[in-house]
């Protein structure tokens, strides 16, 4: 077989192997679409970058741990808590188990 055949043969395969690819990707960006996930893309984005309202409240010194985690400092103790990142049930919890008063206070800003 010759070098140019050789050339040929592996730009074909090269071709086929590259809209395989493609197409596997509308596919998925089609799924995404159709099923409505397209819409939830911002708010998860959302939720997984900024600090929840209870942390600014009454913790300080947020920080995202990692890209499942994140954690703050409770204003009242200084207790560190870490929490899943999307999340924020951790510092309510503490918030109304250790610090009552200021729970109230919380609740009562949140609902106005």
């Amino acid at each position: 077989m010759s070098m140019t055949i050789l050339c040929m043969k592996l730009m074909q395969w090269h071709l086929v192997l590259t809209c395989i690819i493609i197409r596997i990707v509308c596919v998925c960006l089609d799924h995404i679409y159709f099923t409505g996930l397209f819409m939830f893309m911002p708010i998860l984005y959302k939720m997984a970058s900024k600090s929840p309202t209870v942390v600014k409240f009454r913790y300080h010194d947020f920080e995202i741990i990692s890209d499942r985690k994140w954690c703050a400092k409770c204003k009242q103790c200084g207790e560190k808590i870490t929490e899943t990142r999307g999340t924020s049930s951790s510092f309510t919890k503490h918030m109304e188990q250790k610090h009552a008063a200021m729970f109230e206070d919380y609740k009562k800003r949140k609902s106005n």
